[in-house]
């Protein structure tokens, strides 16, 4: 019996016969590509361009320091002083590419973070407002924790019970509005944590 080994498993490369897998692919991979051939550039010094038709006939460009830049230095096989130094790419272009390669790598991290986001807020949401389920659809732990509940606020409500209240005169209240009171201040008279 030969056992399933899960991870990547090679694919062929042939062309896939599913439109919506080949969407996801297509998507998948052209990012790939886009950010190895950002990598590139950073990395050698070199401008590149790159032009995509999507299987929707949509066009997806990627170009350092932009595509038509690329065409035009292909065309006339020299090179731009603007973009090429003696030493190779722009410093300043190399910087923007090391600024894209910063974000796509935050982006791919904050993408993380929201799955891991996602899949909390979907088991708060489940386990969310148990105590208005009937007791019988409850279970060991939910029960557990309503009971325990309810006991911390029977025992609250005993030791407020417990306490005396005392009704408080505010001093030097002369009657009449709260603005009358000597030394300033605004006392609500009919504060109910001061008086009953």
């Amino acid at each position: 019996m030969t056992e399933d080994k899960k991870g990547r498993k090679k694919i062929e490369i042939v062309k896939m016969d599913n439109d919506a897998n080949i969407q996801v692919t297509f998507s998948k991979r052209r990012q790939s590509l886009f950010k190895k051939a950002s990598e590139l550039c950073t990395l050698c010094g070199v401008g590149m361009g790159v032009i995509v038709f999507s299987p929707g006939q949509k066009v997806f460009s990627f170009g350092t320091p932009d595509v038509r830049s690329v065409i035009n230095n292909f065309q006339n096989h020299n090179h731009n002083p603007l973009i090429y130094s003696n030493d190779g790419l722009n410093p300043a272009i190399q910087n923007l590419n090391s600024i894209l390669s910063q974000e796509v790598e935050t982006l791919e991290i904050e993408k993380r973070r929201r799955e891991v986001l996602d899949e909390i807020r979907k088991k708060r949401e489940e386990t969310k407002k148990s105590w208005e389920k009937p007791l019988k659809q409850l279970d060991l732990k939910q029960n557990t924790d309503l009971i325990s509940a309810l006991e911390n606020l029977k025992m609250k409500l005993k030791i407020q019970r417990s306490q005396p209240f005392q009704a408080i005169d505010p001093l030097n209240y002369y009657g009449g509005s709260n603005n009358n009171i000597v030394g300033g201040g605004n006392v609500d008279p009919f504060d109910q944590t001061r008086m009953l």
